[in-house]
């Protein structure tokens, strides 16, 4: 069994971390993360972009990340 479901963070979400979403999404991961794990570098508060919502699973919070990794819930 390989791995299939991976968990995205970094400070650079305009730039970077979109691009390694992207290629997750072109590789078939299915990727979750939580505005707690990614940020923009220049505005921490900034909400963060669609194309998160759009190519992976945006979690409310690290404690409901937390609840499906230590309960091995992975996304359909």
């Amino acid at each position: 069994m390989g791995i299939t479901d991976l968990i995205l963070s970094g400070a650079n979400q305009n730039g970077c971390v979109a691009e390694t979403l992207k290629d997750a999404n072109k590789l078939g991961y299915k990727v979750m993360t939580s505005p707690e794990l990614i940020m923009n570098g220049r505005d921490p508060s900034a909400p963060v972009p669609a194309i998160y919502y759009n190519l992976g699973k945006v979690l409310l919070n690290i404690s409901q990340l937390n609840h499906l990794v230590s309960n091995r819930i992975f996304l359909p």
